[in-house]
């Protein structure tokens, strides 16, 4: 399987003016900004995927939430199936993870890890509690390689691009992907 994940994105739980969702700690700071989490993410090893406050989605619900602001029920159907979907992301999968700071780049890397639910606010952000590890694609110098989305025939102006989460198996583009 090839999976699509968008690693920056905005925080509900950020903003001190909503109580019900705050986390004191949380980045970014507020005024509420697009954050990029590419950097922990390459230098830990794992994928995240926003809605943190669902709880671990290996459990009842909200198990392990900080705060009162959503539940997996009360969010987009779309929403749900992302996470649900992330959930579910099995050992050997292949992940591909945008830079939102360098557009069209991208890095890949193998799921070695099953989806966990993991924060430690400010340390281990609560933005990033839902989790698959991955063994990011390395030069021998131990950096993450960086990918060119144009190598791969994919369009970076739309589709699923634009999206937070995809599965990308039966794209164009997947051939090229498993055999980089």
């Amino acid at each position: 399987m090839i999976y699509f994940v968008r690693v920056n994105g905005d925080s509900a739980h950020n903003d001190p003016n909503g109580p019900q969702c705050y986390i004191l700690g949380e980045p970014p700071v507020f005024p509420q900004v697009f954050f990029n989490y590419r950097d922990l993410c390459l230098g830990s090893n794992f994928v995240r995927i926003g809605w943190p406050d669902t709880g671990d989605l290996t459990r009842p619900s909200k198990t392990g939430a900080l705060a009162q602001c959503y539940d997996l029920g009360s969010l987009p159907y779309y929403v749900r199936g992302y996470l649900l979907e992330f959930r579910n992301i099995s050992i050997g999968s292949i992940i591909l993870m945008p830079d939102k700071d360098a557009p069209g780049d991208l890095f890949i890397g193998e799921v070695d890890r099953p989806y966990h639910y993991f924060h430690n606010v400010p340390v281990d952000p609560y933005e990033c509690a839902h989790r698959v590890g991955v063994n990011w694609d390395r030069d021998s110098q131990g950096m993450a390689i960086r990918y060119q989305a144009r190598t791969f025939g994919i369009d970076i102006h739309g589709g699923f691009w634009r999206k937070a989460f995809g599965r990308l198996d039966q794209h164009h583009a997947a051939p090229a992907i498993r055999n980089r």
